[in-house]
Parts: C-alpha cells; sequence; structure tokens
C-alpha cells in the first residue's frame, strides 16, 4: 500500500538503511518503509498497535523497532515484515541500536536499558545507574556508545555489556 503524504498519524522515528532504503516508525504501531530514498513509502504490518518511538535495522536486514509499554517488534527481511518481542518491561522504549543480528541495546523510561545477544529472542535488563528518561543512544565504534539522558547527564556504554556514567 503506497502511503499518501497524509498519514493519519505522527512518526517518531526514522532510520536510513542504506541509500535507497528507510524504515519510519510511528502512532498506532505504524511502520513505513521506501526503498527509493523516501521518493515514496509502503506501509507494513508492524504485529503491533502501541505508539512506536524508534527503529534500527541492519543492512542485512534484521531490524527492531521500539515503543510505548515495552514493546518491541522485529524484522529479519529488511523491514518487510515483523514479528512482535517480548521485552520483559512495561516502561516506555525510545531508542534502539544493533551492533549486529544478534547483540543489540534498548533504552526507555526511568533509566531503563535491556540488551539481546540473541537476536531479540531475550531481553535482559541492565543497571544504567540512573532514573531520568533515556532518550536516544548513538555508537562511536562497534563497541563503545552514549546514551542521551532526559535530565543531561551523559552515559556511556561500553562492549553492550557494562556502563558507567560520565560526568
Amino acid at each position: 500500500t503506497d502511503v499518501s503524504p497524509s498519514l493519519g498519524g505522527w512518526l517518531r522515528g526514522v532510520h536510513v538503511v542504506s541509500s535507497s532504503v528507510a524504515i519510519a516508525v510511528g502512532s498506532n504501531g505504524m511502520i513505513i518503509r521506501s526503498e527509493n530514498g523516501g521518493s515514496s513509502w509502503t506501509a507494513q504490518e508492524s504485529d503491533v498497535n502501541t505508539e512506536l518511538l524508534g527503529t534500527f535495522v541492519l543492512s542485512g536486514g534484521v531490524g527492531i523497532a521500539v515503543g510505548s509499554d515495552g514493546t518491541i517488534t522485529g524484522t529479519s527481511d529488511g523491514g518487510l515484515t515483523w514479528a512482535a518481542q517480548v521485552s520483559g518491561t512495561t516502561s516506555d522504549l525510545h531508542a534502539v541500536y544493533l551492533r549486529d543480528e544478534n547483540n543489540g541495546i534498548v533504552v526507555g523510561r526511568g533509566g531503563t536499558i535491556l540488551m539481546t545477544t540473541n537476536g531479540g529472542m531475550d531481553w535482559i535488563k541492565q543497571n544504567s545507574g540512573v532514573f531520568s528518561d533515556l532518550n536516544d543512544i548513538a555508537f562511536s565504534s562497534e563497541l563503545t556508545g552514549v546514551i542521551a539522558a532526559e535530565d543531561g547527564t551523559p552515559v556511556s556504554y561500553t562492549h553492550l555489556r557494562a556502563h558507567e556514567t560520565v560526568l
């Protein structure tokens, strides 16, 4: 289904997979996918109906979208099909980063950090050391990243396994 300029909802997150492929997520489980650099978009079935806030899709096709009430949905075909995953939390999840097909990290409300080492089959809660909302995550190298916290405190994240607060 081609998506018209008026989507009937809000877009909350986008990830550019390649020069031609992009995935955007938003209200009511909305996922849209472009295969032509954003010139046109096609709606995808997300397998969830809660607000999606962030997404990350690897060039190999594995991807995750996260959202309100602990929602996680995943894809293994570049965003053509999606299946809900069990997060183990009801906290809103704001952003996701995938290092590879197996290893990823999700951040969210109230200092929530979840990690997977098996492609999202299991999400393990990590101790962030903070209680403020964690809104985004970016990595400067394969294993070292920074999480943006609501209160302005950056939290470093190393090896997708441990963290420390950076002053």
